[in-house]
């Protein structure tokens, strides 16, 4: 223990909160900070995705007028997703669907499927070796009749470097095999995001989502200042020698920010273009599908599937820096 302060808190560590008015009341969620400049919230409420992310007091996160949603208020028809999406630093979707709600023999599926609208089952948090923080979060996607997918996610917060990595493992737990779909939806806001941002991906090919992105492929790197009438913007992208890269630098706020993860267990990112007035947000997003939705990637063969007791492991290493030559790496 450092000899200087009095709680670990005072530099370093985590605290739990319990949010209240509005449609907030009753989240639960971790307060945590590495005494570095990296400061961030995990939701208990919301399958421990991370809402807030800063980084020397400078903010990094998008957050949508919704603001922070008890998961009481999911509205699982159609659209209704967007009704109660935060956005935040991450946003996890899935299991059961990725993207444009659709229906076929077995049933119909969502916007972005429940996995990010279910509460933590169970939690802990510890210190390791005084270099590290590793937040343990246990989610149950599970119900009779239907998929019974459980989740553990660490997160691991350096202590020594402004670094922490996401690791999911996902089991079947059912007696039936079980498809599983996963997008990563980071959402960074203002004022990391504004015109001058600076973007940088590691791919070797990109297609347009409709004819709409098509004509603006040329500028898929390019940010606009908040615009009224704004239409959002997604481009796949496929990512060279199945490295997964994404930077981004901010000139006017030096600080930056990378995505790391092995693009052969994500093999589909998407950048969602989004420079509407207060609908103003870039997402970056590693998935093992397309936001197109299930009947589609379906049709692709793109969807996963694990049979009982098969486990997959998806892990994705996030850093935050203050000079341009981490960015040019």
């Amino acid at each position: 223990m450092n000899s200087y302060i009095g709680h670990p808190f005072q530099v370093y560590g985590v605290e739990e909160y319990t949010l209240s008015g509005g449609r907030k009341e009753g989240n639960k969620i971790l307060h945590v900070k590495n005494g570095l400049g990296l400061d961030m919230t995990s939701s208990l409420s919301r399958g421990g995705d991370i809402v807030s992310l800063t980084y020397k007091g400078v903010n990094v996160s998008y957050l949508t007028p919704n603001g922070q949603v008890n998961p009481a208020y999911y509205d699982d028809r159609q659209d209704g997703w967007i009704k109660t999406f935060q956005g935040g630093f991450l946003t996890t979707c899935g299991f059961n669907n990725v993207g444009t709600p659709c229906e076929d023999e077995n049933g119909k599926y969502p916007l972005h499927g429940s996995i990010n609208q279910l509460p933590i089952e169970n939690y802990s948090y510890d210190l390791i070796d005084d270099e590290h923080i590793d937040i343990r979060l246990v989610s149950l996607d599970e119900s009779i009749f239907s998929r019974k997918l459980k989740r553990t996610r660490h997160i691991l917060i350096s202590l020594l470097e402004n670094k922490f990595s996401i690791k999911d493992d996902i089991v079947n737990r059912g007696g039936e095999a079980c498809p599983v779909l996963v997008l990563y939806h980071f959402n960074l806001g203002y004022p990391l995001l504004k015109e001058d941002l600076q973007i940088n991906i590691n791919y070797e090919s990109i297609e347009s989502r409709n004819e709409h992105a098509e004509k603006f492929v040329k500028e898929w790197n390019k940010i606009e200042k908040p615009t009224s009438y704004f239409e959002e913007m997604c481009y796949f992208l496929k990512m060279k020698n199945n490295i997964g890269l994404a930077k981004v630098y901010s000139p006017s706020e030096n600080i930056g920010l990378s995505i790391k993860y092995d693009a052969k267990s994500l093999p589909f990112f998407t950048e969602w273009k989004m420079n509407g007035i207060r609908d103003y947000v870039l997402g970056l997003e590693p998935g093992n599908v397309t936001p197109e939705g299930r009947v589609i990637n379906k049709m692709k063969n793109r969807i996963v599937t694990i049979e009982k007791d098969e486990r997959l492991h998806y892990e994705i290493d996030i850093e935050l820096f203050d000079n341009k030559k981490e960015f040019l790496k």
